[in-house]
């Protein structure tokens, strides 16, 4: 009931959940709720992604598998752009989680068709990507430690005003 999270809310609306009112002057806990919903994206990821494999049910290459592996990619290039309009590091944080496990769930299909092989399968032939890779992560930390934070609220002031010219 103290979330805030819109699938969460559609949910709660549409299957009639009644969860009550939030709490008056409640401080939400944003440790405890990504926790949560963490783990709620995990778990329905890796169940859906079980009930896909099974050849019982659905299997690798049933043609519903191939729309669900479509809309999934999709969601999650929509949530990653969302991602990348955020300023403020700790939202974005909270955001990126659920993002990467949906967006892995597409990764994950992918490499069930044989698409792609793991990079870290295969050191030898792979071991200058996975450098890249971690040097593209060290610039990006240091770059989050470097921008102060008077700077994105001062651009975010900026991209604002320049919306409203426009306007």
């Amino acid at each position: 009931r103290e979330t805030k999270c819109n699938m969460f809310i559609w949910f709660q609306r549409n299957l009639k959940l009644r969860t009550g009112k939030p709490t008056r002057a409640y401080e939400r806990n944003f440790a405890a709720i990504t926790a949560l919903e963490t783990v709620y994206v995990t778990w329905f990821c890796y169940l859906a992604l079980l009930f896909i494999y099974d050849e019982s049910i659905l299997g690798d290459h049933h043609p519903v598998t191939f729309v669900l592996f479509f809309l999934n990619t999709v969601w999650a290039i929509f949530l990653f752009m969302r991602l990348i309009k955020m300023w403020k590091v700790t939202t974005a944080i909270r955001y990126s989680i659920p993002t990467a496990i949906i967006a892995y769930s597409s990764y994950e299909i992918a490499g069930r068709w044989h698409l792609y092989t793991d990079i870290w399968v295969d050191l030898p032939r792979f071991g200058p990507i996975l450098a890249m890779i971690a040097v593209a992560m060290a610039i990006g930390a240091w770059l989050a430690v470097r921008v102060p934070a008077h700077k994105k609220a001062e651009l975010s002031r900026e991209q604002l005003a320049a919306k409203e010219a426009l306007s």
